[in-house]
């Protein structure tokens, strides 16, 4: 026991010395990250995510942004965000990835919420209610709507063979999904059931949006299909039916978005925009150059950012009319180059503490609580854990006064810090 103790006072002592420094920079670009989807938290909040476990955000209304998140290749890449409020927000990704933040997208907690299909969108529906669509790559795998009504303590779904690109809640009972062979499903029933509806013609669907109960949007591929099709459908009877709307033939679009029941915009490939002023009765084209968009938001107060491939970011003043590229200076908030073992706080304490911890890049990590003999006596942690920084809370209360140390071990490094629990 005496030598346990004897290397377990060593490596506390080497921890001391690691300098625990965080860096930041500036740079001209997001380094080439695919930006996947966009949302304004107010007039000058926004967040966007994307591959690589990317997020960025803006408190300037898109003039500078700041990386708050990114990983390595290994991490999952993020494809939708939605947030109910200033704080609270979620973001999906590949693997069944699923993130929680309660303060704005300065950090996120990750939830398992047992599929490993890639997660597509998410629709944070009220302060309990989330709904997110996701596809399954594998062949005879079947893909899904999952909604909870617990903030993502269980949940409950619904299989389909169509791939689910997005979905869209006018309020806790009435949703459309949208994704493959020109599939639409909507629910009244805040997701319990769903009712499939094909399109006349079949694109690809990649979003949908309603501007009330019973005015909506749906766009997607472009799609040859008996001579030609629109990639536009509308609904003003709440999905019961749906017509294609003319111009937009031949052109591949990826997400709209609408400020007001009259202002709004849809965003494709190759820089293609359009906006409409009237409702949509009639749509004029923009183009920004020859870059590949994802997403698009308003705010409230006319302006509007889009993004995309290759860290683009672009942003309107006059509702989607002329854009401007964004070449600002981006703070990069780089990850620690090592590993960071925090001491824990508060220290002394009782019963309970946090321990904070970081990580450079992909690892599979243990951390573990010791006494003074030696003997383990608590598992916080032991899995895989992207880069970033992570904490972690002890209750202690079922154990004596007295030193105890805990140990993260991964497969760079051990790192040992002493507590100590007073009663």
């Amino acid at each position: 026991m005496k030598t346990i103790f004897n290397i377990l006072i060593l490596s506390i002592v080497l921890s001391i010395f690691i300098p625990q420094t965080i860096w930041t920079r500036q740079s001209n670009s997001l380094n080439g990250v695919w930006l996947r989807d966009v949302q304004f938290l107010n007039n000058s909040t926004a967040v966007a995510v994307g591959h690589n476990l990317t997020v960025v955000k803006t408190t300037d209304a898109g003039h500078t942004w700041t990386v708050k998140n990114s990983g390595d290749s290994l991490s999952p890449d993020l494809s939708g965000v939605n947030f109910i409020d200033i704080l609270h927000g979620v973001t999906v990704g590949s693997g069944g990835s699923f993130f929680l933040t309660s303060d704005g997208g300065e950090s996120w907690a990750q939830l398992d919420i047992g599929t490993t299909n890639t997660l597509q969108a998410v629709d944070y529906v009220d302060s309990n209610t989330i709904v997110v669509v996701g596809r399954n790559y594998g062949l005879g795998g079947t893909s899904e709507i999952m909604y909870s009504t617990n903030k993502g303590s269980s949940w409950s779904y619904y299989a389909t063979n169509n791939w689910m690109f997005d979905v869209s809640y006018i309020d806790n009972q009435v949703g459309t999904a949208v994704g493959d062979n020109g599939k639409l499903f909507n629910t009244t029933n805040g997701g319990i059931s769903w009712t499939a509806t094909t399109l006349s013609v079949t694109p690809r669907l990649f979003s949908a949006y309603f501007i009330s109960r019973y005015n909506g949007w749906v766009i997607g591929d472009y799609l040859i299909y008996n001579g030609s099709s629109s990639s536009v459908h509308h609904t003003l009877n709440g999905g019961q039916s749906w017509f294609s709307v003319a111009g937009f033939d031949s052109v591949a679009l990826r997400d709209i978005a609408f400020a007001n029941a009259n202002i709004g915009v849809i965003v494709g490939t190759v820089g293609v925009v359009f906006y409409t002023n009237n409702g949509g009765d009639t749509w004029s084209q923009s183009n920004i150059g020859n870059h590949y968009i994802e997403a698009v938001s308003f705010n409230g107060d006319g302006v509007a950012i889009c993004v995309g491939k290759n860290g683009f970011v672009a942003r309107s003043t006059d509702n989607g009319a002329i854009w401007e590229v964004v070449i600002t200076a981006v703070t990069e908030e780089l990850q620690p180059l090592q590993y960071n073992l925090q001491q824990n706080f508060p220290n002394p304490f009782n019963p309970t503490t946090s321990i904070s911890y970081s990580l450079s890049k992909t690892e599979w990590v243990e951390l573990k609580v010791y006494n003074l003999l030696g003997s383990e006596v608590a598992t916080l942690v032991d899995e895989q854990k992207y880069p970033g920084n992570y904490e972690v809370s002890w209750d202690a209360s079922g154990f004596s006064s007295g030193v105890y140390f805990y140990k993260m071990v991964t497969g760079a490094s051990t790192l040992v810090k002493k507590m100590v629990l007073i009663r």
